[in-house]
């Protein structure tokens, strides 16, 4: 949110806004105006009753919607960011992102991306886009870096968390192992054995990510 340098009163919209504690947070504490999008009914439903809750209906709003179904002709945005989604548009997308991106913005909007990337441009473990993120890809930095002047950005920081991911990880499957009680009331033993393998492979595979 900082990096975003919010101002009271800005339009903010999270592309992928999970379960809503960026957009909320925004509002508190930066007394924008924010939207979140997101394409889950639960992540949707559990958002828009926690804004409820928190009584920010005049200044948080979630939708469920594509990004691409925003119309840059009826809503535009001061600040856009999004968190860990830009893996999930697939590598043919990724510039129709940075321009449904560059045309939601005013002009010299700033748009925000944190986004899992590679070091080079390969194509998804075959186990993982069949069993955790079909349709995904993790693009490399330099193919998104190239992109940004084809569609008027202009690189102002970029900022690598690798050192972090390894801890991010093993905290995630920390989280999972003391939940797998919960988990098995939805859940088979082959879906646990499945996200276990990915959360701890991911760390081993960690040397080629940032």
């Amino acid at each position: 949110l900082k990096k975003l340098n919010l101002k009271p009163g800005e339009r903010l919209l999270d592309i992928g806004s999970g379960w809503g504690w960026l957009i909320i947070r925004a509002a508190q504490q930066y007394q924008v105006k924010a939207t979140g999008i997101t394409l889950s009914t639960e992540q949707y439903e559990g958002t828009k009753r926690r804004i409820a809750e928190l009584g920010l209906e005049d200044q948080v709003q979630v939708e469920l919607r594509h990004y691409l179904e925003v119309d840059p002709r009826k809503e535009q945005f001061d600040k856009i960011v999004s968190v860990g989604m830009f893996e999930h548009v697939g590598r043919a997308n990724l510039g129709r992102y940075m321009q449904q991106v560059h045309n939601l913005l005013v002009p010299g909007g700033l748009s925000l991306l944190h986004s899992i990337t590679g070091m080079f441009e390969e194509v998804t473990n075959p186990w993982i886009a069949k069993y955790i993120f079909p349709g995904g890809y993790v693009p490399s930095l330099r193919e998104t870096v190239w992109l940004l002047p084809e569609y008027d950005f202009h690189l102002l920081q970029l900022e690598s968390l690798r050192l972090h991911y390894v801890m991010t990880l093993d905290r995630w499957y920390e989280n999972f192992a003391q939940k797998k009680d919960l988990i098995r009331q939805k859940f088979d033993e082959r879906f646990i054995r499945m996200w276990e393998l990915y959360l701890r492979g991911c760390p081993s595979a960690s040397g080629r990510q940032s």
